[in-house]
């Protein structure tokens, strides 16, 4: 559906209302039903993808690049968001949906005069009018074009720096043997930054082959995977909001399809979210039975990350038992939302 805005437009401020005018729009997944302000103080209806958006912050419609940008709150700590939000919970927040009461920025003021009258200093000369200033201001605009230049030059060196201190430097994690049998793994930055490394002369690519070996299993329970089943993905994404904030994670991996799926030691929390989209029987559940090993292998390994899934409630009930013969879907992983 087409996308309404204008001064006219005011969006809604409450639940109740939200929910009604969504109701009003066919929107495709993954994307949502936003209203929003734009930087000129119009409001937009669209059909966008959600984004969290941060403390303090409200979202914002940028039309040139169609995208959600979010900009400072204007307000006091009661009515400002103080905690992260999807950006399509804005109505919590109806500051964010206010229009802007700062003034636009100006930069020069030219007072007008009557042509009968002419302004003199003691001198005897006449004031300066804008055609004498244009050559400071060409003057100051090229200044200030070239020290962005430079501060952008700095920064990508500086990048480049750090990223050949990063090459250089070597993380060691070993992991615990539970049999003589099994052989240590030890993770340097080659393996990182996806060098090809061996167990026995085979080459191993990081980014086609994640995982260090699928054999590997903790002798501590797990408690890192949270199997979230329901239809309603906002009232899910509400559940596991304060899992995942209140613990600080700030590095996640959206997956919605198996092929982006990279482990790695810096991400805390990986949520998937469509991976049973195409599910409608028991054999489009086997097809997927590699991915759920590669998963729930991935959770022994990175017991201090998050595995987040979310799953659709007529899947959970058609197909429970089968489901549960898995590792992955363990009774005690399952959160009916």
């Amino acid at each position: 559906m087409a996308a309404l805005s204008g001064h006219s437009l005011t969006c809604p401020q409450d639940r109740d209302g939200w929910d009604a005018a969504s109701a009003g729009f066919t929107c495709t997944p993954p994307t949502v039903y936003h209203c929003l302000k734009t930087a000129d103080d119009k409001y937009v209806e669209k059909c966008l993808d959600k984004t969290w958006i941060q403390p303090d912050m409200c979202p914002e419609y940028n039309g040139n690049l169609q995208i959600i940008d979010a900009d400072q709150c204007v307000g006091d700590s009661t009515e400002c968001p103080d905690a992260t939000y999807w950006s399509n919970a804005v109505y919590l927040y109806p500051k964010c949906l206010q229009n802007s009461t700062h003034d636009p920025p100006s930069y020069f003021t030219v007072t007008p005069q009557s042509s009968n009258t002419t302004s003199t200093d003691p001198t005897g000369s006449t004031d300066l009018d804008l055609h004498a200033l244009l050559p400071f201001i060409i003057g100051g605009s090229i200044l200030l074009i070239l020290i962005i230049v430079l501060v952008f030059i700095c920064v990508l060196c500086r990048r480049k720096r750090s990223r050949r201190k990063g090459r250089r430097h070597e993380i060691k994690i070993e992991y615990t043997k539970k049999q003589e049998t099994h052989w240590d793994d030890l993770i340097t930055s080659d393996l990182v930054n996806g060098n090809n490394v061996s167990d026995a002369g085979s080459p191993i690519d990081v980014e086609k082959q994640p995982f260090l070996r699928s054999s590997y299993r903790t002798s501590a329970p797990l408690d890192n995977i949270h199997v979230y089943v329901g239809n309603d993905s906002d009232k899910i994404a509400e559940t596991y909001e304060s899992l995942v904030y209140d613990n600080r994670y700030d590095k996640c991996q959206f997956v919605k399809n198996m092929s982006e799926f990279k482990l790695d030691v810096w991400t805390k929390v990986f949520f998937f979210q469509e991976i049973f989209a195409n599910v409608d029987n028991r054999s489009d559940i086997e097809a997927l039975r590699e991915a759920f090993d590669n998963i729930y292998t991935a959770a022994n390994q990175q017991p201090s990350s998050k595995f987040i899934l979310e799953m659709p409630l007529n899947v959970w009930s058609e197909h429970k038992e089968y489901l549960q013969e898995k590792p992955l879907f363990s009774e005690r992983f399952i959160f009916i939302v």
